[in-house]
């Protein structure tokens, strides 16, 4: 339907447009992904990591209710959702849940209760305080991915907004790197994961 330009077919049922159209960009509607159907694991911490919006955020929510896994990105999805974070628990609350385990995990997460946060040691310590200082420099192999993961995890509240976007970023080659089907390339994913938990805590979790 364009300003101007109506047609009308007789019989068919009279419809009602309340409000004010708007068109959306190429570039908008690209960074707009209808993905109810295709949420994954790979895909909850991939276009957070993107930082993608999403047409249904609920669904990448209610996923966290179906999955053995404990860590996955939420603070971002329910910003897109815009509502308040007592709304997504009673919403959850309310599912029928594949794994109550893991909806329940995600509650006690949003009430406080439960964070990503893990202390660092060791490399990844040392690692920390580097990126705390903004010192960002981005892993090349696989051993460096794990001690990347955990110092992420570790990381305070007290990071730079835009060091944590790099990270972000980084920690995207990270899980690009993590995609074999043998357990050690699953258990950097599940590091992976926890420090997209992370991120995801300290970008998003204060806006809700």
């Amino acid at each position: 339907m364009r300003e101007g330009d109506f047609s009308q077919t007789t019989g068919a049922p009279a419809l009602r447009l309340i409000g004010d159209v708007e068109s959306v960009s190429e570039a908008e509607r690209e960074r707009t992904r209808v993905i109810r159907e295709n949420v994954t694991p790979d895909a909850v911490v991939r276009n957070f990591l993107r930082n993608e919006k999403v047409a249904e955020p609920m669904q990448y929510i209610h996923f966290r209710a179906h999955a053995q896994r404990k860590w996955f990105p939420v603070w971002f999805y329910i910003d897109q959702t815009k509502l308040t974070v007592n709304g997504v628990v009673e919403d959850l609350r309310g599912q029928v849940a594949t794994y109550p385990s893991s909806r329940d995990a995600l509650v006690n997460r949003l009430a406080g209760k439960d964070a990503a946060f893990r202390q660092s040691t060791g490399k990844a310590e040392a690692l920390r305080a580097k990126l705390v200082r903004g010192e960002i420099t981005a892993p090349t192999d696989i051993d460096q991915d794990v001690v990347f993961a955990a110092a992420v995890q570790a990381l305070p509240t007290t990071v730079k907004p835009k060091d944590l976007e790099t990270i972000r970023k980084t920690l995207l080659h990270c899980l690009d790197r993590a995609q074999g089907a043998d357990a050690r390339s699953s258990n950097r994913r599940g590091s992976i994961y926890r420090a997209a938990c992370r991120l995801d805590e300290l970008l998003y979790a204060k806006k809700t």
